[in-house]
This record gives structure tokens, sequence and C-alpha cells, in this order.
């Protein structure tokens, strides 16, 4: 167990802990400001921002931990201001490109040729972060995406690359306005329950009882800027979904549990998100009662961090 446990950490720290390099080799300490400090997403005019999304899977085969099957999901996007929405709200415009997803053998983590989603290139969307939770969540169409595992993975990792990092810094949601002094903690809402239809592959329900507590644990200099460490997780019970898909002629009906944790470092100068983490363990309650269903969860992470312009118009190209 405790070498199965090991590997899921060398795979993680190998694949996907940063695309370029080590989050310490770009991170360093300041304790120059003392706070207070103001922690708002503050969206406006300027240059483009760049950003490297990827998410690694494991899942899990037994109550022992043994890795199944890993893979990665992997993009970068554009993210550019647009103007303001008639009742003031800042509107951004995302596109995605290069989007992949690499296969990984167990048990070495050698990242094999990785295929490219087509469909996913240049998928446009824009997003007003102040808007309500449930809006967030709904304001992607998702309605031309293939009903398929890897237009799932597609809608998941825009998900993943906003929430809880862009809304837990929103005026409207915010948790990290009350995040003034080093020790502060705040919480972010829980989510409202939320339907994801991707039929006839699947469709999934979300609920989540708890919403994330944040704490101001630290302050750094990322890139060149001073940023603020958040630390984020749910510390009152895992959320709970629901999931129907179908292989083939199978229709595979499962409840889970997910428990979310992870850290974020952000500007503080304009409250933008310049390297996030998010870590996820989701448990197959469903195999409790169908013994049959050999799956009993995975474990992931998520990571998005900035990139330059260069990097973006040259691709992962790995």
């Amino acid at each position: 167990m405790k070498k199965v446990r090991l590997l899921i950490v060398l795979i993680v720290l190998s694949q996907i802990g940063c695309s370029r390099d080590t989050f310490a080799q770009r991170t360093t300490s300041n304790s120059q400001f003392k706070g207070p400090f103001s922690l708002s997403l503050k969206p406006g005019p300027g240059p483009a921002r760049y950003y490297r999304s990827r998410t690694l899977y494991n899942t899990l085969g037994d109550v022992d931990g043994a890795v199944l099957n890993s893979f990665v999901v992997m993009g970068d996007y554009k993210r550019q201001f647009v103007g303001l929405r008639e009742d003031g709200c800042a509107m951004e415009e995302f596109e995605w490109q290069n989007v992949r997803i690499a296969h990984l053998p167990v048990p070495d983590g050698k990242q094999v040729a990785s295929h490219k989603l087509p469909f996913a290139e240049h998928f446009t969307y824009r997003i007003c972060f102040n808007d309500h939770y449930a809006t967030v969540m709904d304001v992607v169409d998702y309605s031309k995406l293939p009903r398929t595992v890897e237009g799932v993975l597609f809608y998941e990792q825009i998900l993943d690359s906003h929430s809880p990092f862009d809304l837990a810094l929103t005026r409207s949601h915010g948790p990290a306005q009350k995040l003034r002094f080093i020790g502060d903690e705040s919480k972010l809402p829980p989510a409202e329950n939320h339907e994801l239809d991707f039929r006839p592959f699947g469709s999934f329900h979300f609920s989540r009882r708890e919403g994330y507590t944040l704490r101001l644990i630290g302050l750094t200099t990322r890139d060149g800027q001073e940023a603020a460490i958040i630390n984020f997780g749910e510390l009152r019970g895992p959320g709970l979904f629901d999931s129907n898909m179908k292989i083939g002629n199978q229709v595979i009906t499962q409840r889970l549990t997910t428990q979310t944790w992870g850290t974020m470092v952000v500007s503080l100068h304009d409250g933008f998100p310049l390297w996030s983490t998010l870590l996820e363990r989701v448990d197959n309650l469903s195999h409790c009662q169908d013994p049959k269903n050999p799956t009993f969860g995975y474990f992931r992470q998520v990571v998005v961090e900035t990139i330059s312009k260069a990097e973006f118009e040259a691709g992962l190209g790995k």
C-alpha cells in the first residue's frame, strides 16, 4: 500500500507538477507585505493572458489504492477582457487550443504519445464571474461538444480551470475579499445542485453539502509579481454526485462521494490566479451495493498555470 501511494506521488510530480518547471523554481518567498490585502479579481482592458491546464487521473481498483490506469487531459487557453455588460459586469473571453489526452502506462508512469481533440480547438466562450454560481456553470454552452467520454473530460477541464479558482476571487462570491491578513479564513458558499447532460453517453447530477473554506497562509513572488498563497478545501464532509453512463449496450449507474482541496497563488495587483492546483478523491459508494463493479474510485490533480504568449502559440508540442 505504501509503495502504491509513493507511486501516485511520483506520477503526479513527474507528469503534472508544472509544464515548464517546478513551482519552487518560479516562486520565491517574500515577507515584505503585511496587509491588509485586496484579493478580488479585477478584469479590465489590457493584453491577453495565457494559461496551461492539466489534469492527471488515476483510477483506483481496490481498497489498497492499486492504480488500474492513468491518463492526463491537458490544454492551453487564452483569456481576454472584452468589455462591460449592460449591468456593468466585466466580460472575459476564453479560447482553448491544443487540447490533448495522453494515457500513462502503469506502473512506471511514463507518458506515451498523446492524441489531440479536434472539436476542442478554438472552443470559445464568454463569462462574467460575478454571475450567480449556477449561471457560471451553465454559461459555457456544451451543446456542440460530442456526447462521448472525451467530450465530458474536456468540459470538466473547462470547469476545473475556473472553479473554485476564479469564483473565489470575485466580488459577488466574495470569500477572498475577507482574506485581509495572513491567517484569515473565509468560505465559498456551497454550489447549487446542477445537472450535466451528455446523453446518450451519460448524465450526471451534482450536489455539494459544504462550500470550500479558504485560508490565506502566506505571501510569495511568482513570475515577478507579489502574490498571496491561499489554501482551500472541504472541511465538513464530502460532496455527492450520481453518474449514469452508457458504455456500449451497458448502462452503469453509480453514486460517488467527492472531497476536494488545493492551493492557489493570486496576484496582489489584480487578483488573477498565477498558479493553482486542485486535488480530488472520488469514492464509488455503489460498489458497496454491487461488488461486481471493480472500480473503487479515482484520484486526480488539476494544475493551472500562467504561460507566455510564445508558449501558447507553440502549443504543448510533446
